[in-house]
């Protein structure tokens, strides 16, 4: 029997799920201008995927990201030239998240709004603030199998 109701969890996981869809499209459009500037040594404006494209009623993916909560597919999209000020029929990015009161909105919102030369600087950061702590933590799991 099919359930009536949507609880947090299924909520969160279709979330999640939408992320996963939205980044492979995002990975497959950075694949394709990568492979087009290395075949034409063009920067591949030309003949070029629209990151911005709309899905359903002005929709971009950005929209639907934003939606997601997950500022680290907000980055990425807008670091690949999705526009911030899109409308769509819910909106701007920036209203989605204050419309459907996405996690990490006050990080999402500054994102929206900085603009991509500072989105750049906070994805390195990022990236090696994540190496850092994943070396940190395989040393913290060498220590510990070291005890035992």
């Amino acid at each position: 029997m099919k359930r009536l109701y949507t609880t947090e969890e299924d909520i969160i996981a279709q979330k999640q799920r939408l992320a996963r869809q939205i980044d492979l499209v995002s990975e497959w459009i950075q694949a394709f201008r990568n492979e087009k500037k290395e075949t034409t040594d063009e920067e591949g404006d030309d003949l070029d995927i629209n990151i911005g494209i709309s899905i359903s009623g002005g929709m971009t993916l950005l929209h639907a990201a934003t939606f997601t909560g997950d500022p680290n597919l907000v980055r990425k999209l807008l670091i690949s030239g999705a526009d911030p000020n899109a409308n769509s029929s819910l909106g701007l990015p920036i209203d989605i998240a204050r419309k459907f009161d996405t996690s990490n909105f006050h990080e999402i919102c500054d994102i929206l709004t900085n603009g991509p030369e500072k989105i750049e600087q906070n994805v390195k950061i990022s990236v090696n603030e994540r190496e850092n702590q994943a070396e940190a933590e395989k040393k913290q799991q060498v220590h510990i199998t070291l005890e035992q």
